[in-house]
């Protein structure tokens, strides 16, 4: 073989191996990017599906009261919760007064942390958004109604038809709402903002601050008395 055979023969592998090499790259580009890609769309789709209603705030609580208001008063709930249902039944009056009167606004936060009955806080939370959602001038009602109904530990937990039904008691009706509680349209919602919630150090419900205050006595003259403070500062 002479010598210039050669350096044909040398110059035809060089191509090759660099052809090779170029194909492997442009397959490892692709393959990255369509990995990126597909990691992209699957943080966006769980970003909607974790996204709470368009009537909550971005901290994914309820507001009633002016969105500016100086002082807001969050409620850190739980619709499974014993001593949630007592704090509503002895505050809700309250707490109307102080937003009727441009005191405060009041800041409802639904989570579900309360494991009996089986499943129902979580089910009662996603019921909640579905109802803000569909009406959220409605939603005081509802809220009122659903722990005048609050079943007991040991009590089955309230079918999903129950809940549909205890909406319509509260004025809020149709496909669309029965179809996000049976579909449970905002599950994913109430389990991330459950979790941030105990991330961020929730222990218990009934929780209630006033700024980032945590209240202490969260009976009605104890919420005048915090709400006081944080006015004088």
């Amino acid at each position: 073989m002479n010598r210039a055979t050669r350096r044909r023969r040398l110059t035809v592998g060089v191509v090759l191996t660099v052809a090779v090499l170029a194909a492997f790259v442009a397959a490892v580009v692709h393959y990255d990017a369509t990995a990126k890609r597909d990691r992209d769309r699957a943080a966006q789709a769980r970003a909607a599906a974790e996204a709470p209603p368009p009537v909550f705030t971005d901290r994914g609580t309820l507001r009633f009261g002016a969105a500016d208001a100086p002082t807001v008063l969050t409620v850190t709930t739980d619709f499974a919760c014993p001593s949630c249902r007592t704090f509503a039944q002895a505050s809700d009056s309250a707490l109307a007064g102080l937003i009727d009167g441009h005191r405060v606004a009041v800041d409802y936060d639904p989570v579900a942390i309360a494991t009996e009955p089986k499943d129902y806080a979580a089910r009662a939370a996603n019921a909640s958004a579905c109802v803000a959602a569909a009406d959220k001038n409605a939603w005081p009602a509802w809220y009122r109604l659903m722990f005048q109904h609050q079943p007991g530990p040991k009590d089955p937990s309230p079918t999903d038809d129950r809940l549909v039904d205890l909406a319509a008691q509260s004025g809020v009706t149709g496909p669309d709402v029965a179809g996000c509680i049976r579909g449970e349209h905002y599950r994913q919602f109430v389990t991330a903002h459950t979790d941030h919630a105990i991330a961020a150090g929730l222990t218990h419900t009934p929780t209630v601050r006033v700024g980032d205050r945590v209240v202490e006595n969260i009976t009605p003259d104890g919420l005048h008395v915090a709400i006081d403070r944080a006015a004088a500062k």
